[in-house]
């Protein structure tokens, strides 16, 4: 602070601000809350959107509330209703909470930083263990295997290598990961953490896992 703050009340309002960045808007004041804000800070209002906007005249939201069908039309053709509409905090659009799966990983932080590649090995087996268990709980397989070290300077590097064939074997996975272990420091450079983690991941079994209990759903019903 440039001036040392003396008050609880003080320290109160300091905390708000640096909370976690969210604010909870109540339905009924939506409006009143997005009325003074830019036009740009509504989603999907770029850029260049938002200077067809200002060679409108509109700049705050609450002008774009006012605009012609026309002005807006010029600005979001056939979208002009639907940015009218966000701008008074209205979207029928359902929610999408779901999204697709980029990686399964695991990863051990150590109490005491390993120092040895016979610890290291020891912790990929139980990481390889640990891992294949998660893709077998969803059914999914994947080609790039990636190795996470972070030492203890804090120094984080990663290690990855990719199969032909989409897998979900353990030995293939924890062999893989021993090569990778030995493109890096282990055993020279204090260790304090490994983390080990499938990518390119291939769903078509957990797909037709689901399509199947669909199909069992609909027989039974």
């Amino acid at each position: 602070f440039a001036t040392d703050i003396e008050t609880q009340e003080a320290a109160i309002a300091v905390l708000e601000r640096l909370s976690d960045g969210l604010c909870v808007v109540p339905p009924d004041q939506v409006a009143d809350f997005l009325a003074p804000l830019a036009a740009r800070r509504i989603p999907g209002i770029g850029p260049k959107a938002e200077q067809r906007l200002a060679e409108q005249g509109i700049v705050p939201i609450t002008d774009l509330r006012a605009a012609s069908a026309a002005a807006l039309e010029a600005c979001f053709g056939r979208h002009a209703e639907h940015y009218r509409m966000l701008a008074w905090g209205q979207d029928s659009r359902p929610v999408i909470a779901s999204r697709e799966r980029k990686s399964v990983g695991i990863e051990d932080t150590f109490a005491t930083d390993i120092e040895t590649q016979e610890a290291a090995i020891a912790v990929l087996e139980r990481l390889s263990d640990g891992l294949c268990q998660r893709l077998a709980k969803r059914d999914l397989r994947g080609r790039t295997v990636t190795l996470k070290v972070k030492y203890h300077d804090f120094k984080q590097i990663t290690r990855s290598a990719s199969l032909s064939n989409p897998t979900a074997d353990r030995d293939e996975i924890h062999q893989l990961a021993l090569a990778l272990l030995n493109d890096t420091d282990i055993g020279h450079k204090p260790v304090r953490l490994l983390g080990l983690a499938l990518s390119h991941l291939d769903e078509s079994g957990a797909v037709q896992q689901r399509l199947d209990l669909g199909d069992s759903e609909a027989s039974s019903a």
